[in-house]
Protein backbone atom coordinates (compact mmCIF):
# COMPACT_ATOMS: atom_id res chain seq x y z
CA UNK A 1 0.00 0.00 0.00
CA UNK A 2 1.46 3.43 -0.90
CA UNK A 3 0.97 6.54 1.59
CA UNK A 4 1.28 10.23 -0.44
CA UNK A 5 3.35 12.42 1.39
CA UNK A 6 0.62 14.37 3.03
CA UNK A 7 -1.03 11.83 5.33
CA UNK A 8 2.22 10.30 6.29
CA UNK A 9 3.48 13.89 7.17
CA UNK A 10 -0.10 14.02 9.08
CA UNK A 11 -0.09 10.59 10.60
CA UNK A 12 3.61 10.93 11.99
CA UNK A 13 2.45 14.48 13.38
CA UNK A 14 -0.49 13.48 14.91
CA UNK A 15 1.73 10.42 16.45
CA UNK A 16 4.01 12.45 17.74
CA UNK A 17 6.75 10.93 15.85
CA UNK A 18 8.37 13.48 13.67
CA UNK A 19 11.54 14.04 15.03
CA UNK A 20 13.34 18.03 14.18
CA UNK A 21 16.98 17.81 14.34
CA UNK A 22 20.82 19.49 13.55
CA UNK A 23 24.05 19.03 14.52
CA UNK A 24 26.98 21.26 14.77
CA UNK A 25 30.42 19.63 14.42
CA UNK A 26 33.93 20.59 14.38
CA UNK A 27 34.73 20.44 11.04
CA UNK A 28 32.89 19.32 7.50
CA UNK A 29 34.66 15.74 7.35
CA UNK A 30 33.88 13.50 9.78
CA UNK A 31 37.46 11.71 9.45
CA UNK A 32 39.40 14.80 10.87
CA UNK A 33 36.24 16.48 12.81
CA UNK A 34 33.79 15.19 15.53
CA UNK A 35 30.18 16.02 16.56
CA UNK A 36 30.06 18.84 19.09
CA UNK A 37 26.66 19.40 19.65
CA UNK A 38 22.96 17.97 18.57
CA UNK A 39 19.89 19.67 19.19
CA UNK A 40 16.56 18.05 18.85
CA UNK A 41 12.62 17.95 19.44
CA UNK A 42 9.93 15.57 18.36
CA UNK A 43 6.84 17.55 16.88
CA UNK A 44 5.69 20.60 19.06
CA UNK A 45 7.81 19.18 22.31
CA UNK A 46 10.75 21.77 23.78
CA UNK A 47 14.18 21.53 22.58
CA UNK A 48 16.67 19.18 23.86
CA UNK A 49 20.84 19.11 23.47
CA UNK A 50 23.64 17.24 24.07
CA UNK A 51 26.78 17.41 24.03
CA UNK A 52 30.06 15.01 24.23
CA UNK A 53 30.11 13.15 20.98
CA UNK A 54 29.39 9.49 22.07
CA UNK A 55 26.33 10.64 24.34
CA UNK A 56 25.61 12.85 20.94
CA UNK A 57 25.67 9.10 19.21
CA UNK A 58 23.90 6.96 21.54
CA UNK A 59 21.53 10.39 21.80
CA UNK A 60 21.04 10.26 17.86
CA UNK A 61 20.42 6.48 17.81
CA UNK A 62 17.58 6.42 20.79
CA UNK A 63 15.89 9.45 18.64
CA UNK A 64 16.23 7.66 15.48
CA UNK A 65 14.60 4.48 16.92
CA UNK A 66 11.71 6.28 18.28
CA UNK A 67 11.00 8.54 15.24
CA UNK A 68 8.59 7.81 12.24
CA UNK A 69 9.77 10.66 10.44
CA UNK A 70 13.67 12.51 10.26
CA UNK A 71 13.04 16.48 9.47
CA UNK A 72 16.49 18.22 8.78
CA UNK A 73 18.30 20.60 6.48
CA UNK A 74 20.79 19.27 3.92
CA UNK A 75 20.37 16.44 6.71
CA UNK A 76 20.85 13.53 4.43
CA UNK A 77 24.01 14.36 2.95
CA UNK A 78 25.55 16.08 6.03
CA UNK A 79 24.26 15.33 9.69
CA UNK A 80 23.53 11.56 8.95
CA UNK A 81 26.68 10.85 6.88
CA UNK A 82 28.58 12.41 9.56
CA UNK A 83 27.41 10.44 12.16
CA UNK A 84 27.57 7.47 10.57
CA UNK A 85 31.41 8.18 9.51
CA UNK A 86 31.80 9.15 13.34
CA UNK A 87 29.93 5.76 14.79
CA UNK A 88 32.00 3.67 12.19
CA UNK A 89 35.15 5.13 13.47
CA UNK A 90 33.42 3.99 17.14
CA UNK A 91 33.33 0.62 15.85
CA UNK A 92 29.53 1.32 16.07
CA UNK A 93 26.42 0.47 13.35
CA UNK A 94 24.81 3.32 11.59
CA UNK A 95 21.69 5.06 12.53
CA UNK A 96 19.11 2.85 12.00
CA UNK A 97 16.99 4.04 8.31
CA UNK A 98 13.91 5.89 8.86
CA UNK A 99 11.55 8.25 6.40
CA UNK A 100 13.67 11.27 5.92
CA UNK A 101 12.47 14.54 4.66
CA UNK A 102 15.37 16.28 3.72
CA UNK A 103 13.67 20.33 3.57
CA UNK A 104 17.20 21.27 1.42
CA UNK A 105 15.86 18.92 -0.99
CA UNK A 106 12.32 18.84 -0.49
CA UNK A 107 12.17 23.01 -1.69
CA UNK A 108 15.39 23.15 -3.58
CA UNK A 109 12.92 22.68 -6.76
CA UNK A 110 10.21 24.33 -5.70
CA UNK A 111 11.28 27.89 -4.76
CA UNK A 112 13.45 29.78 -6.67
CA UNK A 113 15.05 32.17 -4.71
CA UNK A 114 18.61 33.62 -4.35
CA UNK A 115 19.51 31.40 -2.17
CA UNK A 116 18.12 27.98 -1.06
CA UNK A 117 19.90 27.86 2.70
CA UNK A 118 17.52 27.79 5.75
CA UNK A 119 18.25 31.06 7.16
CA UNK A 120 17.56 32.67 3.39
CA UNK A 121 14.24 30.24 3.34
CA UNK A 122 13.37 31.46 6.67
CA UNK A 123 13.95 35.12 5.99
CA UNK A 124 11.74 34.58 2.46
CA UNK A 125 9.27 33.37 4.67
CA UNK A 126 9.47 36.04 7.27
CA UNK A 127 9.32 33.31 9.71
CA UNK A 128 9.31 34.17 13.67
CA UNK A 129 12.68 32.67 14.05
CA UNK A 130 15.83 33.89 12.83
CA UNK A 131 19.17 31.82 11.36
CA UNK A 132 21.68 33.05 14.30
CA UNK A 133 24.91 33.85 12.95
CA UNK A 134 28.10 33.07 14.61
CA UNK A 135 31.95 33.79 14.18
CA UNK A 136 34.08 31.02 13.58
CA UNK A 137 35.54 31.20 16.80
CA UNK A 138 32.55 29.22 18.62
CA UNK A 139 33.65 27.00 16.65
CA UNK A 140 36.95 26.53 16.93
CA UNK A 141 37.08 27.50 20.90
CA UNK A 142 34.62 25.27 21.49
CA UNK A 143 32.26 27.91 23.36
CA UNK A 144 29.66 25.23 23.86
CA UNK A 145 26.42 27.52 24.92
CA UNK A 146 26.47 29.95 21.76
CA UNK A 147 27.04 26.53 19.65
CA UNK A 148 23.66 25.29 21.74
CA UNK A 149 21.65 28.14 21.38
CA UNK A 150 22.93 28.42 17.25
CA UNK A 151 21.69 24.45 17.35
CA UNK A 152 18.19 24.57 18.88
CA UNK A 153 18.20 27.99 17.15
CA UNK A 154 18.26 26.08 13.68
CA UNK A 155 16.45 23.19 15.15
CA UNK A 156 13.41 25.67 15.78
CA UNK A 157 14.02 27.40 12.21
CA UNK A 158 13.32 24.04 10.99
CA UNK A 159 10.21 23.06 12.28
CA UNK A 160 8.81 26.40 11.31
CA UNK A 161 10.14 25.96 7.55
CA UNK A 162 8.59 22.50 7.75
CA UNK A 163 5.06 23.87 8.93
CA UNK A 164 5.27 26.34 6.52
CA UNK A 165 5.63 24.32 3.26
CA UNK A 166 4.99 21.43 3.84
CA UNK A 167 2.02 21.14 1.39
CA UNK A 168 5.13 21.30 -1.20
CA UNK A 169 6.16 17.86 0.06
CA UNK A 170 5.61 15.19 -2.78
CA UNK A 171 8.18 12.46 -1.91
CA UNK A 172 9.66 11.03 1.51
CA UNK A 173 12.96 8.88 1.29
CA UNK A 174 13.85 5.99 3.61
Amino acid sequence: MKVEAPDFLRLAENAGTVLFFDLETQGLTADYGKILVYSRKFNDDNCRTTFREQSILKAMREDFEKADLLVGYNSRLFDVTYANTRLLEWGKLPLPKKHHLDMYFALKGKLRTTSKTMGAVGAFLNLQEAKLRIGPGAWRNRDYETLKKRCESDVILLEQVYHKTKHLVVTINT
